[in-house]
């Protein structure tokens, strides 16, 4: 087989573990292959390209899926999605060639807990023709010689591989043990064969019950391959990291024939990972807490250098990413000889103190450092010369370019040589001159706070989120009537009616990181037991990761500003009443005395004009044409009157002994004067209606009222019965009509002034007479109430007092 370029590449690198492991992949007539969760190749080796012609990045460029026919793209796909991590299945597809030519291929794929996957590939293309091709015994039994041929070669190659081959029998006895495993392990073959792992020094005692497990797993069958890494003994006792990749061999029934190990030795890769990992940690670490782990970077740097030395790769990696960090790194960092003097210094640290580099290396740290620092540097810098101390840290003060003070927290340790003798010093420079003039104007602002707190009149606390009050101020001390040391480290919850403490715990609790202040307002109930109104603001206090530290309060009372609140909605309410009434009046005059003054109006210039040709009847029904406007006119006026007395509480209860009958007999009579004929009083009196004392003008706006409403709203005509009934306590006047009725949504409107039935149709009125007679029973103690259907009529029902005296 030709070798292709890449495999050249391969062969002529330099000898490491990874450079081994390609020269295994690149020997390997198999085709190995790593792929991610995205479906794509990251790792192939050449014999890919040797069988399907296509070059490496051809292959890495597309996913793998693209590859295979499109008959067994499914059956692909499934395999992968069955083999879960730890686990290794087999199937078959068929892979296109860059020809357009396809090869049958045997896959062995293994899904690693890293969610990569491992798999094996083997072109069974002469296998698949032979079945097709072969259909006897014999023809079989050459294809089986063809594949042990096969097997052996496969052998041949695992023999000459650089990693150590191992191979156990069903009672895990070794059977084989190549050349590379007794350079690895030192035992040579005829010592070993026929052992198990057990009968000799040989499996690192930690690691052998996790071996254990390993075989269990593969000789029972629950696994059939595994990979693993496990510490081994050799012979000279010496402990090794071992990479190991064990594989169950079975035979066409299933059974166990023997379990293949290759193994490589990862200690350097081990070592080098361990070093380049706790370096990288502890020197972020230093850079990030600038804390006390000096000492401990320090000898992981030591401990770098010594391993750095045994692999050149590995230092050059190392020297490369410690130069970014140095050059990098986000705070000052200088390397300085015993005398001195910088050997170098990054860019943060030339930024700091406005010097450029070649400025800084003519210079000595002490040109540089505050003369009064200078005194409590160089004692710490002597301790640690003379060994006495592995690092220190402080904050001092750097002089600028331009002469301005820099304030820094400085760390350094000594870079010792094998002799453990001192050969730099590594500082780490923090600049904290605004932490220093921050840390000023906070304790400047904290002293300015607390004086304005302290005279606020507003009620100020802070307390944890478990309720312990942190502060107080003293206008809160003196609200509840409480003395600092009663509050400060104590839980207090002021007295809060029960009807406002929902209210309180609903608007605390939505505070949150996005709603950090809320303002609410409720009652407290002071010491002395009066009932105050507060208004709160709360803010929740978070530190800069988001946590709650303690919650402010700030409270004022609001008991004036409540109370003003309370007669300034009396005073709207009542403004907006008075509003309604005049607009309802002004509408009223509009509308209900354009009727009655036309009619007069016209009337008048009738009898102005025509007065010699009219007729005796005619003039006099002019004459009563106007009359009865005059009337109406005077009506409406007087009810306006009356109900704007009721209105401004000028409306008087004067009560006197009172005929109640004949007065009754007396409104029924007018009353009946003035309708047509189509209507008719009944009225019936009962009970003891003796020794009556009430007002006789209210009563009469009453029955007035009630009894033209009877008439009004009776347009057919009709009886109205009006009883009258006594107990010698109270009479009940009952008024009954057979008119229009009232829809049942208007009787919750029934007694407002100028409200009207939706159905009162061209039937006149003004929509104050219910009103007048709700506010004259109101004034006599009595009581009203009204039935009422549409279309069969209503009935007023007015209950009073004979004898109402009321309370002044």
């Amino acid at each position: 087989m030709k070798i292709s370029k890449t495999q050249s590449k391969l062969i002529t690198q330099p000898s490491s573990i990874k450079t081994d492991l390609n020269i295994f992949f690149t020997l390997s007539v198999e085709l190995f292959c790593v792929w991610g969760k995205d479906g794509y190749f990251q790792e192939l080796n050449p014999a890919w390209e040797n069988l399907l012609g296509w070059t490496d990045a051809e292959l890495r460029s597309r996913p793998g899926i693209e590859f295979v026919h499109p008959h067994d793209r499914e059956a692909t796909q499934n395999a992968a999605l069955q083999c879960n991590p730890g686990e290794i299945i087999e199937y078959e597809n068929r892979y296109c060639h860059k020809d357009g030519s396809y090869s049958w291929l045997f896959w062995r794929l293994f899904h690693s807990p890293g969610g990569f996957f491992y798999a094996i590939a083997k072109d069974i293309t002469p296998t698949k023709e032979l079945e097709t091709a072969l259909g006897d015994t014999t023809e079989r039994r050459q294809t089986q010689a063809d594949l042990e041929k096969a097997y052996q070669q496969l052998r041949l190659h695992v023999e000459n591989s650089p990693l150590a081959v191992l191979e156990w029998d069903s009672e895990f006895r070794l059977q084989r043990w190549s050349q590379q495993a007794e350079k690895l392990f030192g035992w040579k073959a005829q010592e070993v064969i026929g052992l198990r792992p057990q009968d000799w020094q040989f499996i690192y005692n930690e690691d052998a019950q996790m071996v254990d497990r390993i075989l269990i797993s593969l000789l029972d069958g629950t696994k059939k391959c595994t990979v693993d890494e496990n510490r081994n003994y050799t012979k000279d006792g010496a402990i090794v990291y071992c990479e190991w990749y064990n594989s169950v061999l079975v035979d066409e029934s299933g059974n166990l024939v023997s379990i293949l190990s290759l193994v490589q030795d990862i200690t350097p890769r081990k070592q080098v990972e361990a070093a380049l990992q706790a370096a990288m940690l502890e020197l972020e670490t230093r850079v990030k807490e600038r804390t006390q782990q000096i000492a401990q970077a320090n000898q992981q740097l030591q401990a770098e250098i010594a391993q750095h030395r045994q692999t050149g790769t590995a230092l050059r990696q190392s020297e490369e990413q410690f130069r970014q960090v140095f050059d990098e790194a986000p705070i000052g960092m200088t390397l300085a000889s015993l005398d001195d003097r910088y050997i170098r210094v990054n860019r943060a640290f030339c930024t700091m103190l406005g010097y450029t580099e070649a400025e800084i290396m003519a210079l000595t740290f002490k040109d540089i450092t505050h003369p009064e620092e200078l005194e409590l540097e160089i004692p710490h810098m002597q301790e640690v010369i003379e060994g006495e101390s592995d690092s220190f840290q402080l904050e001092k003060r750097y002089i600028k370019k331009n002469g301005d003070i820099l304030w820094v927290n400085l760390t350094l340790i000594p870079l010792r040589g094998q002799a453990g003798e001192i050969l730099y010093t590594l500082a780490m420079i923090e600049d904290i001159t605004r932490r220093k003039q921050a840390l000023e104007a906070l304790r400047q602002s904290e002293e300015r706070y607390r004086g304005i707190v302290e005279d606020q009149t507003e009620l100020i606390c802070r307390f944890t989120p478990d309720g312990r009050l942190t502060f107080v101020n003293d206008a809160y001390c003196r609200y509840f009537s409480k003395q600092p040391s009663e509050l400060i480290g104590n839980s207090f919850i002021p007295e809060i009616p029960a009807e406002d403490q929902e209210l309180v715990t609903q608007n605390f609790c939505s505070l949150s990181t996005e709603r950090s202040i809320v303002t609410y307002e409720h009652r407290v109930i002071l010491p002395s037991g009066e009932i105050r109104w507060q208004q709160w603001t709360d803010r929740m206090m978070l530190d800069e990761q988001g946590n709650i530290m303690e919650f402010q309060a700030v409270g004022r009372d609001i008991t004036k500003l409540k109370q003003a609140e309370v007669e300034i909605r009396k005073a709207l309410a009542k403004e907006r009443e008075l509003s309604e009434l005049r607009s309802s009046f002004v509408s009223l005059v509009s509308h209900e005395f354009r009727t009655p003054l036309t009619t007069i109006l016209s009337s008048s210039e009738l009898l102005e004009r025509y007065n010699d040709k009219l007729s005796d009847e005619k003039k006099q029904t002019h004459h009563l044409r106007i009359q009865s406007a005059v009337r109406r006119m005077t009506q409406l006026l007087d009810d306006v009157l009356t109900i704007g007395k009721a209105e401004a509480g000028k409306l008087q209860f004067k009560p006197a002994l009172l005929d109640l009958v004949g007065f009754c007999y007396e409104i029924v009579e007018s009353m009946q004067m003035t309708v047509s004929h189509k209507h008719e009083f009944t009225f019936v009196t009962c009970g003891d209606c003796h020794n009556a004392h009430m007002d006789e003008n209210l009563l009469r706006h009453v029955l007035t009222n009630l009894l033209s409403n009877a008439i009004k709203y009776s347009p057919q005509g009709g009886e109205v019965e009006f009883d009258l009934i006594g107990d010698g306590e109270s009479a009940t006047f009952r008024i009954q009509d057979r008119g229009i009725g009232m829809p049942p949504e208007y009787l919750n409107q029934l007694f407002n002034s100028f409200h009207r039935a939706s159905n009162v149709g061209n039937i006149q009125g003004t929509g104050l007479g219910l009103a007048i007679v709700k506010k004259c029973v109101d004034l006599q103690g009595g009581t009203i109430e009204v039935e009422s259907e549409l279309g069969i009529g209503t009935t007023f029902t007015v209950t009073l007092p004979l004898r109402y005296h009321p309370q002044l």
